[in-house]
């Protein structure tokens, strides 16, 4: 059975779910987790976790845990990277770093300043690991879930030659929203899109009983949503009125929701306007997620001294690991929604493009599903976008400030600003970064 290591396996936000999801594959009773981290009291923790979810579901998994990273790597079917450079205090700096210069990330962790500076921090550390992994486990298979998603993703596979995928969940957060919205399961229903990471267009949804076309139903079922009272009520079918005006402009949906899609579009981030008034969204300051996993780990460690109940994870993840390791492992060629470079699969955007498209996965590894053409203006966007991405590995990779300045200059983000303000905010966010930007600083 596999042995799955996990590059930040301290990760109160990814290992509690991974967890329950390989418990959910009978096939893979026996397997190891491997879980390594640089914080030692993360990955003691998690440990516990782990085993005692493991012991709480009567399931046969091990759990292993080291501060080493080769070490984790020696013997590895399987690596998967879940590991954030700085953590979120170091993501907190960046996001209000930007907010001070008029950029309210609902979400910053894919495009923008935000995106940028992920991803100069995380790159190189990916490649990093995917180097590593060429000398010790080179047979492995990489299964990247670090943001910036689709730049990583450039990255490891532009410049590895490990076997490795960008997998995330923005298409099957769509399909849940569709289902809830149209009152059916989401095993109901048939949707095809493609675009980059977290902003995925949606071309069609079909019932998968009748054939019948849904899209155009779902986006009116969208557009008549009543508003919130409260921003406690968002939920993701709540938060949702740029992805429908966007589909009336465009003719394709956005998913996996507002709080993504709109940093891609200047139009609903003007400087000045209330983001909670015009489209039911706040900035997301990082220190309300830090609070709320810090009541997490609270109750983590109520659970596991027997002070209280041990809480399940916080919701499955719909990434569906599992499912994709036995897809390898039994060579079932399964379709899943995954971040690969662009081969002509989508052919109306540029070879070399970071798409997040249909893939099917066997024993061989993934291989681009053909797509077809995007509606002529998406096409664009994207095509613009996968410029940014490119400055941004570039960047990464070089050690580059003319990369990255032009990467944030071509960037919608950051379209209402004046140049010397670009360039002063680019360089609080690399001096505010600087341990983790070595290259930058020679």
């Amino acid at each position: 059975m596999p042995r799955i290591a996990f590059i930040g396996g301290g990760s109160l936000t990814w290992i509690p779910r991974f967890a329950h999801d390989l418990l959910r594959e009978p096939r893979l009773a026996g397997s190891t987790m491997v879980l390594m981290d640089t914080d030692p009291a993360a990955l003691e923790l998690m440990g516990r976790y782990s085993r005692a979810l493991i012991a709480k579901r009567g399931g046969q998994m091990g759990v292993e845990t080291t501060t080493d990273r080769d070490e984790a790597l020696q013997g590895a079917d399987f690596v998967c990277s879940t590991f954030m450079a700085g953590g979120h205090l170091a993501w907190a700096k960046d996001l209000n770093f930007a907010y001070s210069y008029g950029i309210r990330h609902p979400k910053g962790m894919s495009v923008g300043p935000g995106g940028l500076i992920q991803g100069l921090k995380a790159v190189p550390q990916l490649l990093d690991l995917a180097h590593a992994m060429e000398c010790i486990c080179p047979q492995a298979t990489l299964f990247n879930f670090t943001n910036p998603m689709s730049s990583i993703s450039l990255a490891l596979q532009r410049h590895s030659h490990v076997k490795t995928v960008g997998v995330c969940h923005g298409l099957l957060i769509g399909l849940d929203v569709f289902a809830r919205l149209m009152g059916c399961r989401r095993d109901d229903l048939i949707a095809r899109g493609a675009g980059v990471n977290h902003l995925d267009w949606v071309v069609s949804v079909r019932d998968k009983h009748t054939g019948q076309e849904l899209l155009p139903e779902i986006a009116e079922r969208m557009r008549r949503l009543p508003r919130l009272s409260s921003p406690d009520e968002i939920s993701d079918e709540r938060v949702l009125q740029s992805s429908y005006e966007q589909y009336r402009l465009f003719g394709a949906l956005p998913v996996p929701g507002d709080l993504h899609v709109t940093e891609f579009w200047p139009y609903f981030l003007r400087p000045g306007i209330d983001l909670w008034e015009t489209l039911q969204l706040r900035h997301n300051f990082v220190e309300r997620r830090i609070e709320g996993k810090e009541r997490y780990r609270e109750a983590i460690l109520a659970g596991l001294s027997g002070a209280a109940p041990l809480p399940e994870p916080r919701g499955e993840s719909l990434e569906e690991l599992e499912n994709m390791i036995a897809s390898m492992i039994y060579n079932e060629q399964r379709i899943y929604q995954l971040n690969v470079i662009n081969n002509g699969a989508i052919e109306n955007v540029m070879p070399g493009v970071c798409v997040e498209s249909p893939v099917m996965i066997d024993q061989y590894g993934f291989h681009p599903v053909h797509f077809g053409s995007l509606p002529p203006a998406i096409a664009g966007w994207i095509n613009l976008l996968g410029t940014v991405q490119d400055l941004t590995v570039r960047a990464a990779v070089e050690g580059s400030r003319q990369y990255a300045l032009q990467a944030l200059l071509l960037d919608p983000m950051c379209y209402h600003m004046e140049i010397s303000n670009v360039e002063r905010m680019l360089d609080d966010l690399l001096a505010a970064n600087r341990e983790w930007l070595p290259a930058f600083f020679r």
